[in-house]
């Protein structure tokens, strides 16, 4: 930092060795900005002093220190003052003198000459006073002082006021520069705050596409489940209409409470025809809602429409009814009640025929039992022949009809149930096979185990793997790895007991599933027993 500074003591302390310093004077200088640029260097400091109390020999200045690029030590030290800092470069230079007597601190003026240098060799004189008050005579100039080492230029002579001026230009200079880089980084904000505000705007607008995509989307969803529930309504009231005229066809002695009950599932229809009619018009209207009706009305309007939906499923239901009762009343009608299809792929179509329904723990061979029906009985439970949970059932059923006359079959469908509901299931290309060849991997067409297809097996096939201690039938597995490390998707259970712990059970068989998406190890938490299996068919 440039400057000339004096700090005053007015209480000084001293003794005869180290006497304290009453002030102290500092000049210094550094260079920077416009002085750098016309290639200028210190050539020196020098610092004086005017006391009014004495008359120098050589005028109103006394040097009282000075340093140079030759002598940068050189002090004067006297008793009245010493020198106790020193430093000078091209570009910056500092003489730092203590006082030691009073009166100079008192009523002494200093004044400090900063010598500088141009490439020209043109000399340039700085000077900065501290102390006490000077009158216009007594202004310190180049020519009031004695012989100075540095010679002056005639272009020197003004050079005290040249230099303040400079000084002052500079810091103006400094100012202006702070002051645009002010600006420009105020404008640079500017530019950043309008790139945001741009940014915010292209991402709200994102926002609110994907929303409206959303909204799009999540409508054309709703649509799509309401047109295949109506489908799947009206393809149950086809199969009970299809039933009810089975019924009547074979009801040779209606009697009048049968003339009830036909009018009755007549009114059910009419009922349930205009209930869809309803529902239709509701679904064409939300189809064309713009986006720019509110979430709230589009969502009530959704919230209508289901419970249309429910009731609908309501009535059809009590169609449903209505007509099993009116098939086990009639007269010949509870033979045509019994069905072998169903919609186990929850289609609306019962186009799979039921070949065989496999039961858990009833100590009858899986095996044998599907491919000759031996274990079970010339009569089974109701319960046998579906897979309805409340209804009891202890044995196979093996649909006799459909196993001898294996033809035309399009698809084969393994299904696994727990407790009436379907876990898993796996689709087979059951086109040119035979009861006993559908099962093979290169048949899979589709399956609830999405890599079933894509991995590769160490056993697919009904026998699997006969050795007594494992007897796992159905055995569909991916590799053997020790019965902590087996990993595969499903077997049918029928172990001596001396097998893996994972299969060990009183009663025989039983049905092993994986419950995730994908195989998994079967001694693992993701691993479940089933109570029933069953095998379909769907014709061409």
């Amino acid at each position: 930092m440039s400057g000339f500074d004096f700090t005053f003591n007015p209480t000084p302390v001293s003794n005869a060795n180290t006497p304290q310093a009453c002030g102290v004077l500092q000049c210094s200088e550094a260079l920077h900005g416009s002085l750098l640029d016309n290639s200028r260097k210190i050539a020196g400091l020098t610092i004086y002093k005017k006391s009014p109390k004495v008359e120098t020999t050589n005028g109103l200045w006394q040097q009282l220190a000075a340093i140079t690029p030759q002598s940068t030590t050189e002090n004067r030290v006297s008793d009245a003052w010493r020198i106790v800092g020193i430093l000078l470069t091209d570009t910056q230079a500092t003489l730092k003198l203590e006082l030691l007597k009073s009166d100079d601190c008192l009523s002494s003026q200093f004044s400090c000459i900063v010598h500088l240098v141009d490439s020209k060799n043109q000399t340039t004189l700085v000077q900065s006073i501290v102390g006490g008050k000077i009158d216009s005579n007594g202004n310190p100039g180049y020519d009031l002082f004695p012989a100075d080492p540095f010679p002056v230029s005639t272009e020197g002579k003004g050079a005290l006021a040249t230099g303040n001026v400079e000084q002052l230009m500079t810091s103006l200079w400094e100012k202006m520069s702070c002051i645009e880089t002010r600006l420009k980084d105020s404008d640079q904000k500017d530019d950043k705050l309008e790139d945001a505000i741009e940014n915010l705007k292209a991402s709200m607008m994102d926002e609110i596409n994907k929303l409206d995509s959303k909204f799009r989307d999540h409508l054309s969803i709703s649509q799509n489940r309401v047109e295949d529930r109506l489908d799947m309504l009206e393809n149950r009231l086809e199969d009970k209409m299809f039933q009810l005229s089975l019924s009547k066809s074979q009801c040779t002695e209606p009697h009048s409470s049968d003339r009830n009950d036909s009018n009755h599932i007549a009114s059910q229809l009419t009922e349930i025809a205009n209930a869809v009619q309803e529902t239709k018009n509701k679904v064409v209207k939300i189809e064309a809602t713009s986006t720019t009706s509110s979430i709230a009305s589009i969502d009530d309007k959704l919230l209508h429409l289901s419970s249309d939906m429910n009731r609908i499923s309501n009535l059809t239901n009590g169609l449903a009814t209505s007509v099993d009762t009116f098939t086990m009343t009639c007269p010949g009608g509870a033979s045509a009640s019994v069905q072998e299809f169903f919609d186990v792929l929850h289609t609306g179509r019962k186009e799979w025929r039921l070949v065989f329904r496999g039961t858990a723990y009833n100590n009858v061979a899986i095996l044998p039992a599907y491919v000759h029906g031996t274990g079970i009985p010339a009569e089974v439970e109701v319960g046998c022949k579906q897979f309805n949970y409340s209804l009891p059932c202890t044995n196979h059923y093996r649909n006799k009809d459909a196993m001898d006359n294996w033809g035309n079959v399009d698809e084969v469908l393994l299904a696994v149930f727990n407790k009436g509901q379907l876990v898993k299931n796996i689709v087979f290309n059951g086109r040119s096979s035979t009861p006993t060849t559908w099962f093979e991997a290169n048949r899979v067409v589709v399956s609830s185990w999405s890599d079933l297809k894509t991995q590769s097996h160490n056993f697919f096939s009904m026998e699997g793997d006969p050795r007594p201690q494992y007897k796992r039938r159905f055995f569909i597995n991916h590799k053997y790895n020790t019965c902590q490390g087996d990993l595969g998707w499903f077997f049918v259970g029928e172990s001596n007991g001396n097998g893996c712990p994972m299969e060990k059970s009183l009663a025989k068989p039983i049905f092993q599933y994986v419950t995730s998406s994908t195989m998994a190890i079967l001694a693992s938490d993701n691993v479940a027993r089933a109570d029933a299996m069953g095998i379909f068919i769907k014709y061409e």
